[in-house]
């Protein structure tokens, strides 16, 4: 037994029988004309519109840009910048003051110094590793430079003066011999003679080596050890003055800081951030999208992000989608960018639209139709799944199956089973049954529907929370 029956039946049981019906009452139980009339609130004529199919879903936003601020070497905290203002009192007629250092809120700009590192330590080591290149290169210079012509020169004269050692040793050791042969020298004395013929020839060769040297100059392989030992100083300097630039620590873009881990006097170290920074102008909604709408969602669609306490929507567009289906949620992610400039004027005391991390709902738009038959939600029922109408027909309502399409938050499109100006009653369907009598309640009659384009004004002004999607299948829980 339909529902409209079931009505029909315990509003017979309230009335005295009825004699003499026909075959129909006899069916329903009793006659629809002998019912009393029920008054009804509004109807409204269908009319075509433009209708938009969209998806509502929450998100959250977060920044673009964002970065953690790491010292690159170990030390001390030695300087914060201070912020352009300064905290003021005054007591007992004198007056106080003290800096407000770089801290949270505090915009930023691209290249300017966030924190110094105390340099010293540094500075010291490129100190040492200068001095260790200026000692390799001199080394250097003088390998290449090899011998000074004085110095070429006095070993030429050793080496002449060794030949005349040895010249005159030899004349010495040929006399003692041929003295030695007649008996007149001792043997002791010949053996004299004859190291010190030995000893000048050795001194004689060494000496002329000593020139061959100096005139040769050093090998390449001397020269190459030589190139290395300052290439290597070089080095060390350069990583001794790179730790010394990395004791300043610049902002990479402009950005607001959004929290700080240390502060003056602190000892750093390169696994440890000190600040946190993002760049808030452009914002990131992320939403879990459902898998079924995968193939509807694509990068460069529009879409509405609205944030707690925002009056209006903000236009928004698709920049990211993911490929990856969560296997637990069955979404997929995708990620909407919305700008939130600062206000240009400055006497303007208001902040960005939107704070990071804030909780926001995206509107993204499916399907559209711009000449479609429309009708409110309100005058939509669904019996077992199947959608269906009221159309008013003057003294009574007619029950009328339809057929749908797309929907938004507040209408339906109806591809089947109306036409273009049929009235339909809005509200209260719930109450209505096929033929019952009804008349309209004076001071609620409405014989004005949606103009053209009036539908997708109303929904981008409408601040209501509804579920993502109208559709039939969702509400009834069955296909139309």
């Amino acid at each position: 037994m339909t529902r409209g029956k079931c009505l029909l039946w315990m509003i017979a049981l309230a009335m005295p029988p009825i004699v003499g019906c026909s075959d129909r009452e006899a069916d329903e139980g009793v006659s629809l004309d002998a019912l009393p009339v029920l008054e009804i609130d509004a109807v409204v004529p269908v009319r075509r519109s433009q209708i938009t199919e969209s998806l509502e879903l929450v998100g959250t936003l977060y920044p673009w840009r964002f970065a953690a601020i790491v010292p690159e070497v170990d030390g001390v905290i030695a300087r914060l910048p201070t912020h352009e203002k300064e905290i003021g009192a005054e007591l007992d007629g004198r007056k106080f003051s003290m800096p407000i250092f770089l801290d949270i809120g505090h915009e930023v700009k691209e290249g300017s110094i966030l924190t110094e590192i105390d340099k010293r330590p540094f500075q010291l080591e490129l100190d040492a590793a200068e001095a260790k290149l200026d000692v390799a290169t001199k080394q250097l210079d003088n390998l290449l430079a090899w011998k000074r012509r004085e110095e070429v020169e006095q070993l030429e004269a050793q080496a002449e003066e060794a030949d005349a050692l040895l010249k005159r040793a030899k004349l010495d050791l040929e006399r003692t011999r041929e003295l030695r042969e007649t008996q007149v020298v001792s043997k002791s004395e010949f053996d004299a003679a004859l190291a010190a013929h030995d000893t000048a020839v050795a001194a004689k060769k060494r000496a002329d080596a000593a020139l061959r040297l100096a005139n040769a100059g050093p090998t390449p392989e001397e020269i190459k050890v030589a190139e290395a030992q300052v290439a290597l100083a070089k080095a060390e300097v350069a990583m001794r003055q790179d730790d010394l630039d990395k004791c300043t620590i610049y902002c990479p873009y402009d950005a607001v800081i959004v929290d700080r881990l240390a502060g003056v006097g602190d000892r750093v170290t390169i696994q440890a951030p000190i600040m946190q920074i993002i760049d808030p102008t452009y914002l990131l909604a992320q939403i879990p999208v459902p898998e079924k709408y995968q193939r509807s969602i694509k990068v460069n669609d529009l879409a509405r992000v609205q944030a707690p306490g925002i009056s209006q929507p903000v236009p928004g567009l698709v920049a990211l989608v993911n490929e990856k289906i969560d296997p637990e949620t069955r979404t997929f992610r995708v990620r909407v960018g919305v700008e939130n400039p600062k206000p240009a004027s400055p006497s303007d005391s208001s902040e960005r639209i939107f704070k990071a991390g804030s909780y926001v709902r995206v509107t993204l738009s499916l399907k559209s139709s711009p000449d479609a038959l429309v009708v409110p939600s309100g005058a939509m029922t669904f019996d077992g799944g199947q959608p269906a109408v009221f159309v008013f027909r003057g003294d009574h309502v007619q029950k009328r199956p339809v057929t749908l399409g797309i929907s938004s938050r507040t209408h339906y499109e109806v591809t089947d089973g109306l036409t273009e100006g049929e009235q339909v009653v809005e509200g209260g369907t719930s109450l209505l049954a096929d033929g019952l009598p009804v008349r309209l309640r004076p001071s609620r009659v409405s014989s004005a529907g949606p103009s053209p384009n009036a539908l997708s004004r109303r929904e981008e002004g409408s601040s209501r929370v509804e579920p993502a999607l109208s559709l039939a299948v969702d509400r009834a829980g069955a296909q139309p």
